[in-house]
């Protein structure tokens, strides 16, 4: 409930806060709350000192004694820099599954057709509209869902897939193993610890990885192995090539 608003022009902040306030004002009794955003590590950084400028009725109570987790969608969380896509990443985020974030944009195809018919109607028309609407589509969507035989079969699936990658590293290397774990396990219960998901390495420049290609080839060359599709393009150019050709695109 009250989980839409009507916007003036763009997702502006306030616009933002006040339905997500509004909410939040059911979810009192709800522990856990993990949110997803599309610019959830930009819009959560003063989220709690904006709530003090909306009416009390609507202010998420206690919220310091909860977990408030906030996320990026997966879709969108490639656009955004490294930092981000560690830290406000669905997929390292502990019993999330395989959840994408991405169900509430779907739901936009589904209410484009009426908002020319909306545009023409007074408030409570409109509102009455949009909730039939978000009814029916919510409705069809819990009905529609898989069936419990078919949700149990994929999680052993999804298991049996990854005992078939965790098996071999716990016996080949066992003590890394249990360093990765005890890590992942700590930074899951305090996120303000080191994330074991950040590179500590450096990714090679484009340039050192031509060099390497070059001299690869000067290598083989020297010792009377040709590998080239065309005696005038060389592995690397043709590498070069397709970079640039999807740079284009």
């Amino acid at each position: 409930p009250c989980g839409v608003g009507d916007l003036q022009k763009g997702e502006k902040y306030m616009n933002m806060d006040y339905i997500f306030f509004s909410t939040m004002q059911h979810a009192g009794d709800i522990a856990i709350l993990n949110v997803s955003y599309d610019i959830a590590c930009q819009w959560s950084k003063h989220l709690w000192q904006h709530m003090g400028q909306y009416p009390s009725t609507i202010h998420l109570c206690h919220h310091n004694n909860k977990t408030v987790t906030f996320l990026v969608p997966k879709f969108h969380l490639p656009a955004h820099i490294k930092l981000c896509q560690i830290t406000y990443s669905h997929n390292l985020l502990k019993g999330m599954e395989q959840m994408d974030g991405e169900v509430p944009e779907c739901g936009w195809a589904n209410i484009n057709p009426v908002t020319t018919n909306t545009q023409e109607m007074g408030p409570g028309s409109h509102h009455d509209i949009l909730d039939n609407r978000f009814g029916n589509f919510n409705w069809k969507k819990f009905t529609n869902m898989g069936e419990y035989n078919q949700c149990m079969y994929l999680i052993n699936y999804h298991i049996h897939n990854f005992e078939d990658f965790n098996n071999p590293l716990q016996y080949e290397r066992p003590e890394q193993a249990a360093e990765w774990t005890l890590a992942v396990e700590q930074w899951e219960l305090d996120s303000s610890q080191e994330n074991p998901f950040a590179s500590t390495g450096k990714s090679p420049t484009q340039a050192a990885i031509w060099l390497n290609l070059s001299q690869q080839e000067a290598k083989n060359l020297k010792h009377g192995m040709d590998y080239s599709l065309h005696e005038e393009v060389s592995h690397s150019m043709l590498i070069s090539s397709g970079m640039e050709i999807e740079d284009q695109q």
